[in-house]
């Protein structure tokens, strides 16, 4: 997959679904300020243990059940 859009929420979720490692490589492409994917997000019960996380901006993600650890 080429790198998706920081608004092309549905892709981002595929991938840190299916390719965590992936997800990562693409993700370190973007400027900090880009990384705006998530917010708002319904990622509840998915397993992001190995996303990189840190510098997402998640306001207003529904984490609810979700292993980040």
């Amino acid at each position: 997959m080429n790198a998706a859009g920081p608004a092309d929420t549905t892709a981002w979720r595929e991938l840190l679904l299916h390719d965590v490692e992936q997800f990562n490589a693409q993700l370190d492409e973007l400027p900090i300020s880009e990384r705006v994917m998530f917010a708002g997000a319904d990622l509840s019960g998915f397993d992001l243990a190995g996303a990189r996380l840190h510098s997402l901006d998640l306001s207003g993600a529904n984490l609810s059940q979700s292993s980040v650890g």
